[in-house]
């Protein structure tokens, strides 16, 4: 991702002119604009969208030289599982940042579900952008420091559903650290040194000869754990090209319940719709395809 960002240095002949004016040195003015609106430019380390902000010298400015496109349009009548006072749960959509991104904030979940509610939503939980599935934003400053108490005091359960291909996984528990890989950036491994994650395998459904379906608990909410977990015991995801998956139109990993105990916030009980895309390529089992509000 890296080569497709820029970074300046403002130079003491820049000193006193508007960020806009220093972008224009490598990209359109208009482009500029586009970027700072969308929220996709740092200065020293700091989103920021105020295009007539006059920089010093020596200021570093980092932003992508365009933003991609706009993921498919949202059903919000499918998304939207729950509206209470301080927190929303949410089936996130396929492709979907569920926060702003170094692109910017706009074409992300967090963005599009403030706007379509008339108020803020404040990001709490994450999902990588092509898991799909349930998650909890919060509505509030007391909703989000509830929802991160209830996750912390480990209060939040959370079950995956995973395609894999298919041979014999033991169930139970898999407790291996996680750790960022040395040799590729935003990757990560299991390795010696690095931080605790337990993942849990519930149950295992043969789907074809070729794969089979795995129903998964969260003990431990590291980055990419599963996805790791799997590939590294020989059980990549599917359509999870970055750890080893076979090629697909989409990553097979689904947030599929999420129950929350919050002595804050109550006791809620959600369970995301899969795609269709995973019943129109596989015979999912009944007892997955239900979907139960709270």
């Amino acid at each position: 991702m890296s080569e497709d960002f820029f970074t300046l240095i403002t130079t003491d002949e820049q000193a006193g002119m508007r960020l806009d004016m220093i972008l224009s040195t490598v990209i359109s003015r208009r482009k500029a604009k586009k970027l700072i609106d969308n929220g996709a430019v740092f200065v020293n380390g700091s989103r920021v969208k105020v295009a007539s902000r006059h920089l010093p010298s020596g200021t570093k400015i980092k932003a992508p030289y365009d933003i991609p496109p706009m993921p498919p349009d949202i059903d919000w009548d499918s998304c939207i599982l729950y509206t209470g006072k301080h927190i929303v749960a949410v089936n996130k959509p396929y492709r979907w940042p569920a926060a702003p991104t170094p692109y910017g904030d706009r074409g992300t979940l967090s963005h599009a579900l403030s706007l379509h509610l008339g108020q803020e939503v404040l990001v709490v939980q994450r999902l990588d952008t092509h898991t799909t599935g349930a998650m909890l934003y919060a509505l509030s400053p007391h909703g989000a420091k509830s929802l991160t108490q209830a996750f912390t005091a480990k209060q939040v359960y959370k079950t995956y559903l995973a395609i894999v291909p298919a041979g014999d996984l033991p169930l139970g528990l898999i407790s291996l650290p996680i750790g960022q890989n040395p040799h590729v950036s935003e990757r990560y491994v299991v390795a010696q040194g690095g931080k605790p994650a337990t993942t849990e395998v519930l149950s295992a459904h043969p789907l074809t000869d070729d794969f089979q379906l795995l129903s998964l608990r969260l003990h431990t909410g590291r980055t990419h754990q599963i996805r790791v977990h799997l590939s590294h015991l020989g059980f990549p995801v599917l359509g999870d090209l970055w750890y080893g998956g076979a090629p697909a139109e989409r990553l097979f990993l689904h947030s599929h319940e999420l129950k929350i105990r919050s002595k804050e916030l109550g006791t809620h009980e959600f369970k995301a719709l899969l795609p269709t895309a995973w019943s129109d390529l596989f015979p999912i089992p009944d007892s997955f395809r239900v979907k139960i509000l709270d």
